[in-house]
């Protein structure tokens, strides 16, 4: 009996450490393709810092240089004041992955608009505006184009439009309406991750390609541009 439940322990911790692993090779991966992704943006909009190291940390990816033909575009289509950039790519959107102190045992009527634009404007989320390169634009890859958003319409957005609530596992849904026959969607997900022993805020199981689609919905979204990608630079 004890080497039967001795076996199936160890067969549960190699099952875990596999998960782990796991999960550490995808994010890994994840982590290339969004290196590769930050390139191609450089090599597009800002060739001068194309070999700068990578920025890591909570901060913008990128940025534009000013002297782009795109950034004279940008600030008359989407009333931009800076050029640092958020690079997003495929289904999901982290928006971080962490400890967040802000949203630990805190009660779904107190995400007010005022809540919500503290929230995404911190340091390590959406806006990270107490860091050195807060991100004024989130810049989105498609197959064939790059569409960008102001960063700040998208804060806005999610604290206007968005509604809000507490599963009892503690998990928080953003719900937001839409064109679907039901009328409203869940997209934001707020939980605990357990594989990281952290909190992951963002746009998992598919909802991050439909939240950058109902950005663009000319009835519930907001302003954006999009510009081809010049694969031949």
């Amino acid at each position: 009996m004890y080497q039967i439940q001795n076996i199936e322990e160890t067969n549960v911790l190699k099952g875990n450490e596999k998960r782990k692993a796991s999960c550490k090779k995808i994010g890994g991966e994840k982590k290339k393709i969004g290196h590769k992704r930050e390139k191609e943006f450089l090599k597009q909009y800002n060739i001068n810092e194309l070999n700068c190291p990578i920025e890591y940390g909570a901060k913008s990816d990128t940025s534009i240089d000013v002297l782009h033909p795109i950034s004279n575009i940008l600030k008359e289509q989407l009333n931009v004041l800076g050029f640092n950039v958020s690079n997003k790519s495929g289904d999901n959107i982290q928006f971080t992955l962490g400890q967040i102190p802000e949203l630990k045992d805190v009660e779904i009527e107190h995400f007010n608009s005022i809540f919500i634009h503290n929230l995404f404007n911190k340091y390590k989320y959406l806006k990270k505006n107490n860091s050195d390169k807060p991100a004024d634009i989130l810049a989105y890859k498609e197959i064939d184009r790059w569409i960008f958003f102001n960063m700040d319409d998208i804060i806005n957005f999610i604290a206007t439009k968005c509604i809000w609530r507490k599963l009892d596992t503690g998990r928080i849904k953003g719900d937001f309406n839409d064109n679907t026959k039901k009328g409203i969607s869940q997209y934001i997900t707020y939980e605990y991750r357990p594989t990281h022993k952290s909190y992951f805020l963002g746009l998992n199981g598919g909802k991050g390609k439909k939240f950058i689609e109902l950005l663009m919905n000319k009835t519930y979204g907001i302003n954006y541009y999009c510009d081809s990608i010049k694969i031949d630079i």
